[in-house]
This record gives C-alpha cells, structure tokens and sequence, in this order.
C-alpha cells in the first residue's frame, strides 16, 4: 500500500518550490505517517505502542486483531 500523493490542486501544494516537491516525489513513501488513519487503525497504532510499552493490551475488546506471522 503506498502513501497518497499530495493534490496538487490546493494551495499549500501549489506554494511548494520545485524542490520540495522534488523531494515529495522521490521520498514519498516517507510521508505514510502523514496520511490520515480511520479509527481502526489508531486504535491498533495505541495497543501496539502500549504493547511496545509493556503495558497490557486486551485487543480482543478493541475489535482491532492483528495476524500472527506463519
């Protein structure tokens, strides 16, 4: 799943240099974290960051399921 490109219709994109968008273009995969989340997926981005913490994560409350590697 690769990161949307920026519209290039809206004025922010528009007042950009040659350059960053330049930099847009060849890093673009960089900017995935910029991209908005539903609410699904910040739920999952919180349990792992909890997890990661050593805290309890109960995912089976959040309806957010991940996959076990084979």
């Amino acid at each position: 799943m690769q990161a949307r490109a920026p519209d290039m219709r809206l004025a922010d994109t528009q007042n950009l240099t040659d350059g960053e968008l330049y930099w847009i273009i060849e890093n673009g995969q960089q900017m995935e974290g910029m991209n908005p989340r539903n609410p699904l997926e910040l739920q999952e981005e919180l349990d792992d960051r909890r997890f990661l913490a050593g805290e309890d994560v109960d995912t089976a409350s959040s309806g957010v399921h991940h996959q076990e590697a084979p």
